[in-house]
């Protein structure tokens, strides 16, 4: 049976007047305990590091925010990548 890890790229999108967060990157484990939280400079770094060390992204999307009368605005991007374990 193939098992997997998985990992997931956190970075909010940069918006006029508001503070600038870091990105996170989260090894996610089986459990809370297993989870390690990592500050990144870049999702783009972090992606070409992770790629070279073996994983693939699953998937990649925002989450949105809804402000009346302006629609939805993106506020974060999320990566998703899992590599098979040795």
């Amino acid at each position: 049976m193939v098992k997997w890890e998985y990992c997931k790229i956190v970075e909010p999108i940069k918006l006029v007047g508001k503070p600038v967060e870091s990105a996170k990157m989260m090894f996610l484990g089986s459990s809370k305990e297993k989870e390690q939280v990592q500050e990144i400079g870049t999702s783009e770094h972090a992606l070409a590091r992770l790629g070279a060390e073996g994983w693939e992204l699953v998937t990649h999307g925002q989450l949105l925010t809804v402000i009346e009368g302006s629609g939805a605005l993106p506020v974060m991007e999320v990566f998703y990548l899992k590599r098979q374990v040795q």
